[in-house]
């Protein structure tokens, strides 16, 4: 900067007093002299600092027009942008976006690593149990939106999501449900019940969607501290009076409700209930193909 400019400048009048002299004296009459050795280190001086002056004055103007990095923090070697230009490494998870679709070039969350408490886990998966005796108090908020958002997330056919969920906690409308038959009469005292409406779609594979859906919301519910019980309407005409409750639309399929509170107990209090426990694992197991001998 200024300080190259004051070489410069004190090169400049070497090299000039220099050729003055040489002018005067005759270019021949100096020739080998130390004179010219002196205008000559002079002069090529002066044209590498003028050279390194324009460099660092070319140098600064790129440096002020410069504007702020395009590439994103974190970005480096293994990153690419996505449609949408955000920067992503290589296997990382896709995220919801805040209108809870998640991204188009995404891929869903996949588990890489056992979590810390799996045995915990699948021990409470284990001992889900259907329930039909709660207490009287409300579930909180916070807690059914969670169990909505594990309903939202269950997998599904092609990823048609063929559902949508009738939130009911009226005292009257838990009401009306139970008396659709006398076996879920149980209803009528739950908190919380979610009534899983099907497209109709495709019958076949929203059963089996259907099935997925309500054990997910069971087994949420253990895990957060709750117990639930599903409440089949029954036959065809006990479905559409189901739906007449609802307010659903009668080309939708609506067939039970997955109760939600905390149970008082998981024992079966009506008159005639199935036997409890399980057959034993070899029972209900083959390895390989199937073997009738297993059974008893």
């Amino acid at each position: 900067g200024a300080a190259a400019a004051a070489v410069a400048l004190v090169a400049l009048g070497w090299a000039l007093r220099g050729w003055a002299r040489t002018a005067e004296r005759g270019v021949a009459a100096v020739a080998g002299s130390e004179l010219v050795r002196q205008t000559a280190v002079g002069g090529a001086l002066l044209l590498v600092l003028i050279g390194l002056a324009a460099v660092a004055v070319g140098a600064g103007r790129r440096s002020r027009g410069a504007g702020p990095s395009l590439t994103p923090a974190g970005a480096g070697e293994g990153t690419a942008p996505g449609r949408d230009g955000r920067t992503r490494r290589p296997g990382n998870v896709a995220r919801p976006n805040d209108d809870g679709r998640e991204e188009r070039e995404g891929r869903s969350e996949m588990a890489t690593e056992r979590v810390p408490n799996a045995a915990a886990v699948v021990d409470e998966i284990r001992k889900v149990r259907q329930a039909r005796r709660y207490a009287p108090e409300a579930v909180p908020e916070a807690v059914v939106t969670e169990l909505l958002e594990v309903a939202r997330w269950t997998g599904s056919s092609r990823n048609t999501q063929p559902w949508h969920f009738v939130v009911v906690t009226e005292e009257e409308t838990l009401r009306q449900i139970s008396q659709i038959r006398t076996p879920i009469n149980w209803v009528a005292d739950a908190p919380l019940a979610i009534a899983i409406v099907l497209d109709g779609a495709n019958p076949t594979s929203e059963a089996y969607d259907e099935g997925r859906v309500t054990e997910r919301l069971l087994i949420a519910a253990r895990l957060l501290g709750l117990g639930g019980g599903t409440a089949w309407f029954g036959d065809e005409g006990q479905q559409a009076r189901g739906k007449e409750i609802l307010g659903i639309p009668a080309e939708r399929t609506a067939r039970s409700v997955v109760v939600i509170g905390r149970p008082t107990t998981t024992k079966d209090h009506r008159p005639n209930p199935a036997a409890a426990g399980r057959k034993p694992l070899a029972e209900v197991v083959s390895r390989g193909r199937y073997d009738e001998g297993v059974r008893r």
